[in-house]
This record gives C-alpha cells, sequence and structure tokens, in this order.
C-alpha cells in the first residue's frame, strides 16, 4: 500500500484469530511497504514494517538475459546473489576486485533514470548494487576496479570473457546515450565499452568473450551472480553472470 497516492486503501483478508486488541500501522506518505520484521518463538512475538519511498520510475519491468559463464565441475560450494538498482535505476558502471585472472567479486554503479515527456535523462542519486563473491580481495593484494561510463550514457551490453570455460577472468560493459538508446531503434545509438577489469597479464582478450545486450528502450538495472569455491582456494570466484535489463517506462 502506497500512502498518500491511493486515496482508499485497501485491506487484505485478515488470517489467524480475531482476538485481542486490534492495532493498525502505515508507512509514511509517500512510501509503500517493503517487507516486515520482528520476532519469534512458536508464535510471532513482535512485527514492525519496513517501508521505502515510493518512485513511479521504481516500477518498471525488468527482464534476464542469457547466463554468461561456464559451470565448472570442480566447485565445491556455489552461492548465488541478486541485486538490482534501487529506485527504478540503471547501471552506468561496474565494480569488484580481480586478481591475475578470475573475477572475484562484482557489482553495479547505479543512478536513477528519469522520462520527463518522453526524454529519458539520469539522475544525480548515485548508489552501487552489493557486490557478490569474495568479501577478502583487498587483504590478498587483489585488483580493486570501478569503470564508469561516459556522463550521459548507462550500461546496455555487458560481455564475459574467459581462457576455454575456465571462470571470468575479464567483464566487459558497454555504455550508450540514454537519451539516443531510450528511442526506437531508427534512431542511431553508438555504443562505448569500457573494460570493467583489469585485461590479463598478457594482454590478449580471453578466447571465449560472450556478449549480450538489452533490447532498445531497456537498460542494465542489476546482475544475478553465481560464485564459488574452489579446492586449494580460499577466495570465492564468480562462475556465472546474469544481467538484468530495466525498461524505460513502466
Amino acid at each position: 500500500m502506497v500512502a498518500g497516492v491511493a486515496t482508499v486503501a485497501t485491506a487484505l483478508p485478515e488470517r489467524g484469530y480475531s482476538v485481542g486488541q486490534r492495532i493498525e500501522r502505515f508507512c509514511p506518505p509517500g512510501s509503500t511497504v517493503m517487507g516486515l520484521r520482528g520476532n519469534a518463538d512458536n508464535e510471532a512475538e513482535s512485527l514492525r514494517l519496513v517501508c521505502r519511498r515510493w518512485d513511479a520510475g521504481a516500477i518498471r519491468a525488468t527482464t534476464d538475459l542469457t547466463t554468461l559463464g561456464a559451470t565448472q565441475s570442480a566447485a565445491l560450494a556455489r552461492q548465488h546473489a541478486r541485486a538490482l538498482c534501487q529506485g527504478g535505476g540503471v547501471m552506468v558502471g561496474l565494480y569488484g576486485h580481480n586478481d591475475a585472472n578470475p573475477v572475484r567479486r562484482l557489482g553495479g554503479i547505479c543512478r536513477t533514470l528519469r522520462s520527463i515527456r518522453g526524454s529519458s535523462y539520469l539522475g544525480d542519486n548515485e548508489h552501487v548494487t552489493p557486490a557478490a563473491g569474495s568479501n577478502d580481495g583487498h587483504a590478498f593484494g587483489d585488483s580493486a576496479f570501478e569503470r564508469q561510463c561516459p556522463e550521459g550514457s548507462a550500461l546496455v551490453s555487458i560481455s564475459v570473457g574467459s581462457f576455454s570455460g575456465t571462470t571470468p577472468t575479464t567483464v566487459q560493459g558497454r555504455c550508450a546515450s540514454v537519451t539516443a538508446w531510450a528511442q526506437p531503434a531508427a534512431v542511431a545509438a553508438p555504443i562505448t565499452t569500457i573494460n570493467a577489469t583489469v585485461i590479463p597479464a598478457t594482454g590478449a582478450l580471453p578466447s571465449d568473450l560472450q556478449t549480450v545486450t538489452c533490447a532498445r528502450g531497456q537498460f542494465l538495472a542489476g546482475l544475478g551472480v553465481r560464485s564459488i569455491s574452489r579446492a586449494n582456494d580460499s577466495r570465492r570466484v564468480v562462475e556465472r553472470i546474469t544481467p538484468i535489463c530495466r525498461a524505460v517506462t513502466p
């Protein structure tokens, strides 16, 4: 329920016993319920609402693209993480850690996306999605990377490279003008490539380079990242990446 937006609130059917003192709690005006927190033993002892400011731009359709990377047979344990830009935002960059070869950690840099009278532009609210993968890159001297698109551009495509099916060694983002990419395909929209990780010491791009691109009118807005642990390696590495696109309009 969004307080301050709808003039009539809709009450969902009650569940449980209708005994005891009735209480009502509402999010502040302009906010919506995002979840519940509380404590429970055999019964619920306490509950409280988790509210977030409502933004019309947040209600935009998302689409998962083809998952990039190869499943590793030697993996000991896997972790899955999925994170989206907040408030209808889109990704304008990538950050994380990598060492001589594998990408250890990966997250997105986001900015809000506004659409007014058919024109799209980036807002000033920059934030990041939680990075997935190893949590201790700095302690082992891994290279931290942070790459952003040119001003006025956002990520529309991503490439993942590896050597003969190993875990990703390189992640590349491709950016396009927000104004141009939001328009129909007949409008030219040049794409700029950013390297999100340090190219391996050999100086050559990996032999296996997989690329996926959002449809026109959509921008990258999140990542699904699967990381693994391996024998003789105390830190996790990124195994597979699922780019998530978000439409410009609801």
